[in-house]
Formats: C-alpha cells, structure tokens, sequence
C-alpha cells in the first residue's frame, strides 16, 4: 500500500492515540468483564495492543497481526515490554486468514477483539493501486447493476468487521473497534438482516478531527456477539 507521493493518512491508515486508546480501555473495563483472550487484526504500531496492559485483569493470550513488516517489529516492542511471552505478534494479511482455523488459543474464556481497521474503501485503494485488498466478494449480496456499480463498493473497516463477527462467532467475542460511524450502522443492519446475534451494543462518538485530522463522524463501536441474543439497538 505505500507509495512515494501518498501518505498512510491517504491510503485509511490512521494510528490510534495513546490517550484515545487509554480512553477506550478505561470504557471497556467499565463493562465488568475479564477477558483472558485478546485479539488485534490489524495491530498498526502495537498502541491498542499496548493498552491492554491497563485492563484490570490482563488477558492471558493474545495474537495480532499486520501487513507491514516495520509495524510488527514496533508493536513487538511497545506490547512485549507490557505483555511479556503471552502476546504473539506476526506479520499476515488478515484477508488471505480464516481465523476459526489458523489462530490455535491455547487458552479458554471470553475473547476481546479491538482495533481500529483502515478507514478506507476498496474503491479507494483500487484507485490508488494498492494492493491490499480483500478478494472480491460481494459482502452485502447486492444484485445486478447494484452489484456492478458503486453500490458494491464499502469501507475495508466494515469489511473486516464482518469477518471478524463470521469467523469467530463461535467464540462469542467483545467487539471493540474506531470506525466511522456510517460503519458501525451498517455492521448492525447486516447482522441483523443475516441473523447474527448481538447484544449490549454501545456506539461513542469521537472528535475524528482531533484525534484523526480526518473530517469525518467516527465513533468507537462496542458490542457483544451472542448467537442467543438478537438485539440491534445502539
């Protein structure tokens, strides 16, 4: 995805705060859950990763994951110190992993899944010719010309989403993520047009101008995935 003449801003890569990221971890604590797994997809520069050493109960085992070679050598620096031998940390394209197979937990009990996906669409990163894109699937199932137009297109944020909760929904994990806030509405709507339970969902708007220099309405967007529970409400 890098290129000469483009920042990671323009290609959706958006570090998250330090500050920001202890405010979301103070919100998730909050809940009252102990989490003894944790997960970061697309883990960045290790900030979220980081952070989870705030938690009042640090989880057990975690696992991260990121495209860029330099991005997972800073976040084994910034998480090790904090996480010690429980954090493993590698360099993958979170597209090309199925992650009910390839992530082997060690360990049992309640899964948080927090990050902050590229904010970005695949039309986006199509025009800028990056190469970081999911294969072409049509995630929302739209038809005929919908599906060939730019009805099709969505935010990689959403469509990580989306794999997030399909592949790992046995495991019934803690959503955590920053996303745009259109994004988080259209998460909701396709689980609940696709039958995917949630519960106790809570969407928080951030200052994307602050924290981002992004000119968009963001929010940090938590939710629980229980296949019992079918409630969509924010």
């Amino acid at each position: 995805m890098k290129s000469k003449n483009l920042s990671n801003k323009e290609l959706g890569d958006f570090q998250t705060p330090p500050e920001l990221v202890s405010q979301v971890i103070k919100r998730l604590s909050q809940l009252g859950i102990v989490w003894t797994r944790a997960l970061e997809p697309t883990c960045g520069e290790g900030n979220f990763l980081q952070g989870l050493a705030q938690l009042p109960i640090i989880p057990t085992e975690a696992y991260a994951f990121d495209i860029q070679e330099s991005y997972v050598q800073l976040a084994k620096r910034k998480a090790g110190a904090e996480l010690g031998k429980s954090i493993f940390i590698e360099q993958k394209n979170i597209f090309n992993m199925d992650l009910s197979q390839e992530i082997r937990w060690k360990t049992p009990g309640p899964l948080l899944v927090l990050g902050n996906p590229p904010w970005v669409t695949n039309s986006d990163i199509g025009a800028l010719s990056g190469s970081n894109l999911p294969q072409k699937t049509n995630i929302h199932k739209l038809r005929g010309m919908d599906a060939m137009t730019g009805a099709s297109n969505f935010d990689i944020s959403e469509y990580v989403m989306l794999k997030l909760i399909r592949e790992l929904y046995s495991e019934k994990p803690t959503l955590a993520m920053i996303c745009k806030t259109s994004v988080a509405r259209n998460v909701l709507r396709y689980c609940q047009k696709n039958g995917f339970g949630l519960k106790d969902t809570q969407i928080y708007r951030i200052d994307a101008t602050r924290w981002f220099s992004a000119a968009t309405d963001a929010c940090v967007f938590i939710t629980k995935i229980d296949a019992q529970e079918k409630e969509f409400d924010a």
